[in-house]
């Protein structure tokens, strides 16, 4: 513990430490996957090079506006993907000095704090996200710097005009990047109503107008997704059945119907197609539902490795542990706690409600709020 005082004496000394930690990691990352350009990439890098095709073309990429802008510009810069891999890695990186600020903030020891990133930093998927051409990097990235104006704003007490434009700008850009950003404007949304409405009859219209919104943007963000198909295939993790070996040595990725299905022949959007099968087949939807919540909570799949589905249970079990405790101590710093938690909980319902994903990527923009969260353990223990 002494050793650790030494080290962490200083924020230099914690920046440098965090920041060697990062690069280790980073250097080990780059050796092995390098520049990864997979099948969602091409859809990027086709807007890229048709970008007035966004406000054309009548499906869901257009959610991903923030990320393509981004890709834009940085091959107007350098029109190569390793430059783009490098700017995600860079950006990461100061993300990182971001969340080291954050829960400095929550924590209020420098020492704490660096453990915790440290900590942070050992789920090895935060650091080699960076190597693909995939959104999922730069919106953590943002997601940490949206959380750092949210605890300048609420713990540090900086209400300045300055603070709360950027919080909107980081905002709302924050949740173009991809579609599950929309997750952040609920919250943000939900948050204003409930702290800020005290009229039951404005509150009650600003409800039902707000219902309304979402139930137009997700109507027009499921286009070109064809969930109820995923339901009656009853797949956990998606287009799982479509991989026979995988299915026969997993049996539970799959639900299988004890019953026949109900479905309903009428031609309807997505989103509607979607609440006429849970009304119809609740009892099956459920079972399905309740899968894919588990595996995305776990952050684990059967056909990764034991060491990566192990460091997933080590990272995550006293994460999960601290935030309970958390939960119950909902009396202090309510508005940053309400805010962190229901961004998580929104994200739990996207995936219940659509698919669990192939590598896990739908929980990394969770984990750093989750450990934000977690972290505020330590401002009310008497040892931090």
């Amino acid at each position: 513990m002494n050793l650790l005082k030494k080290l962490f004496l200083s924020k230099i000394n914690t920046y440098s430490i965090v920041g060697i930690v990062f690069i280790l990691l980073s250097v080990i990352s780059i050796h092995k996957y390098g520049v990864k350009v997979v099948v969602d990439s091409e859809r990027y890098l086709y807007y890229v090079e048709n970008f007035e095709l966004l406000f054309r073309d009548n499906n869901s990429n257009f959610w991903y506006i923030g990320y393509i802008l981004f890709l834009k510009i940085s091959k107007g810069i350098c029109n190569s993907n390793i430059f783009v891999i490098s700017l995600q890695y860079f950006i990461s990186f100061c993300s990182v000095f971001l969340l080291l600020e954050v829960i400095l903030i929550i924590t209020k020891s420098l020492k704490i704090s660096a453990c915790i990133v440290i900590f942070y930093l050992m789920n090895f998927e935060v650091v080699y996200w960076n190597s693909y051409l995939l959104c999922e990097s730069f919106y953590i990235s943002f997601i940490i710097l949206l959380c750092y104006f949210l605890t300048q704003f609420y713990l540090n007490n900086k209400k300045n005009k300055t603070i709360l434009i950027s919080l909107l700008i980081v905002g709302i850009y924050t949740s173009l990047i991809k579609p599950t950003g929309v997750a952040i404007l609920i919250v943000f949304v939900i948050f204003l109503i409930k702290k800020h409405i005290k009229s039951r009859l404005i509150l009650s219209l600003s409800i039902l107008i707000f219902v309304m919104i979402i139930f137009i943007l997700l109507n027009k963000m499921l286009l070109s997704f064809n969930v109820v198909s995923d339901y009656i295939r009853g797949d956990v993790i998606y287009l799982i059945s479509s991989y026979e070996n995988i299915i026969n040595k997993y049996p539970y990725l799959k639900v299988d119907n004890n019953s026949p299905l109900i479905i309903r022949k009428e031609t309807v959007s997505t989103f509607i197609g979607m609440l006429y099968f849970i009304i119809d087949n609740f009892s099956f939807w459920i079972k399905l539902f309740l899968l894919k919540v588990t595996f995305f909570l776990l952050h684990v799949r059967p056909y990764w490795s034991i060491s990566h589905n192990i460091n997933s249970i080590i990272i995550l079990f006293p994460l999960y542990i601290y935030s309970i405790v958390n939960f119950f101590n909902y009396k202090y710093d309510f508005d940053i706690k309400l805010i962190f938690i229901s961004y998580f909980v929104v994200h739990l319902f996207i995936v219940g409600f659509t698919v669990a994903d192939w590598d896990g990527r739908f929980f990394m923009p969770v984990y750093p709020v989750l450990l934000m969260y977690s972290s505020f353990y330590w401002r009310y223990s008497s040892n931090g």
